[in-house]
């Protein structure tokens, strides 16, 4: 009922375990009934469960943005400078009080501080891609196209060799045609 008020509904309507003849629905997707979709069972023969196959139609992905992030710098020398201001660290007004939140606040906020003086965040640009034309078709077609060239490498076959030659003049076409849009 909780599901429906926001129109999502299970939409495995197939069995995903099957073991000595009995069978189950026990896994499920839940999604949005105004989307278009195709559901399948995939057998893997991996396990006594099936997988799911599922196929969304019209999925507008977001635009990923390059933003910077921050990491911090963990090496060896930080290591040791953390650990000798760690056992330099006079402990003392921590354990003088007998309140024990009081007492892992003034904890953490010491242990916290020698942290980010000796772990510093290191401001990170993430890489854009060089050649933002190179579809996944592309990539794919290349690997095929270097399949073929050690096949070729390996053989005196004629047909082969044309073959190759083929299929890689169409590809360095797409590649061009691809490129200026």
């Amino acid at each position: 009922m909780l599901l429906a008020t926001y129109n999502l509904a299970s939409i495995v309507t197939f069995p995903t375990r099957i073991v000595n003849g009995s069978s189950a629905a026990i896994d499920n997707f839940f999604t949005d009934l105004t989307r278009k979709y195709s559901i399948k069972p995939f057998v893997n023969g991996l396990s006594d469960h099936d997988a799911q196959l599922l196929v969304m139609e019209n999925v507008i992905m977001p635009v990923q943005e390059f933003t910077s992030y921050s990491i911090r710098d963990f090496n060896d020398q930080s290591m040791h400078d953390f650990l000798m201001h760690l056992s330099m660290e006079n402990w003392e007004d921590v354990f003088a009080v007998n309140n024990i939140n009081t007492m892992f606040n003034k904890f953490l906020d010491t242990y916290l501080k020698i942290f980010n003086m000796c772990f510093k965040k290191i401001k990170r640009h993430p890489m854009q891609k060089k050649n933002p034309w190179i579809t996944r078709g592309i990539r794919i077609s290349c690997y095929n196209k270097r399949v073929l060239y050690l096949s070729c490498r390996n053989s005196s076959d004629k047909n082969l060799t044309n073959r190759y030659r083929t299929y890689s003049k169409i590809l360095s076409h797409v590649i061009k045609a691809a490129k200026k849009v």
